[in-house]
C-alpha cells in the first residue's frame, strides 16, 4: 500500500519538477515575464539562446524529468480506473493511450529544445524553436483524448471525487486549444507565449494533475467494486 501511495504521488511529484521549470523560466526577466520570441519571431530565438542557455537547459532537464513521473502516475491512474470502469475499460485504456501520447510529444519538444541548445547554427536554433513549440502545441491537442476519457470515467463510476472529473472536463476544452495554436505564429493562440495557445492549457494541466494526484493518494486502500457501476 505505501508503495501505491508512492506511485500515486508521482503526479505531484511532476507538478512541482513542471513549476520549477517554470519558475526557472520566469526569472529571466525581473518584470516576471517570459522574453522568449513568437512563432512569427523565430529568427530572434538565437540572440535569446545565447543569453539564457544554462537557464534553459536547466528548464529542459526539469520538464523532461516532470514528464517522466507523469507516465509513472498514469500508469497508477490507469490501474485505478480501470478497477472502477470493470469489464474491458475500454474508456479507461483510451485515457491511458491519450496520456501518454501527450506525453511523448511533450518529451519530442524537450528534444527539438536541447538540439537548440547544442546547435552551433543560429539559423538552425531557430527552426529548432519553431519545432520545439509545435510539438508542445500538438501535446496540448493529445492530451483532449486523455482528459476527456479520463472524465468521463470519474463521473460515470465515482473512481475519484467528481471535483476530479470536472477538473478533467475543463481541462480538456483547454487542451482542445492546441488543434489551434500549431496553426497560429502569433497572438493569444500562438504555441510559445500565448495566453490561450500555451499558458492556459498548462495551467489547467497543472491544477487537474495535482488534484488528481492528491484524491489518488487519498483513494489507495479504499475498497474498489467489482463491476462497473451503471446509471
Amino acid at each position: 500500500m505505501n508503495w501505491e501511495r508512492i506511485g500515486a504521488a508521482s503526479g505531484l511529484a511532476a507538478v512541482v519538477l513542471f513549476l520549477a521549470g517554470f519558475v526557472v523560466f520566469l526569472s529571466q526577466d525581473p518584470t516576471g515575464a517570459p522574453r522568449i520570441p513568437d512563432i512569427q519571431d523565430a529568427d530572434r530565438y538565437g540572440l535569446y539562446l545565447q543569453e539564457h542557455k544554462d537557464s534553459i537547459r536547466v528548464e529542459l532537464l526539469l520538464n523532461s524529468v516532470a514528464v517522466v513521473f507523469f507516465l509513472w502516475f498514469i500508469g497508477n491512474l490507469w490501474a485505478h480506473l480501470r478497477a472502477f470502469e470493470g469489464g474491458p475499460a475500454r474508456v479507461s485504456a483510451i485515457a491511458s493511450a491519450g496520456g501518454i501520447a501527450g506525453a511523448i510529444a511533450l518529451l519530442m519538444g524537450v528534444v527539438f529544445g536541447a538540439s537548440a541548445v547544442v546547435s552551433p547554427s543560429v539559423i538552425e536554433a531557430n527552426e529548432l524553436y519553431v519545432l520545439a513549440a509545435m510539438s508542445i502545441g500538438l501535446g496540448g491537442a493529445a492530451f483532449t483524448v486523455f482528459f476527456a476519457a479520463v472524465a468521463r470515467v470519474i463521473l460515470e463510476t465515482g473512481a475519484l471525487p467528481r471535483l476530479v472529473g470536472a477538473l478533467a472536463a475543463v481541462a480538456a476544452v483547454t487542451s482542445a486549444l492546441g488543434f489551434v495554436s500549431i496553426f497560429a505564429a502569433e497572438g493569444i493562440f500562438n504555441p510559445a507565449t500565448g495566453a490561450f495557445g500555451f499558458w492556459v492549457r498548462f495551467g489547467a494541466f497543472g491544477v487537474w494533475l495535482a488534484v488528481a494526484s492528491a484524491a489518488l493518494v487519498v483513494s489507495v486502500g479504499q475498497k474498489k467494486p467489482a463491476t462497473r457501476r451503471r446509471r
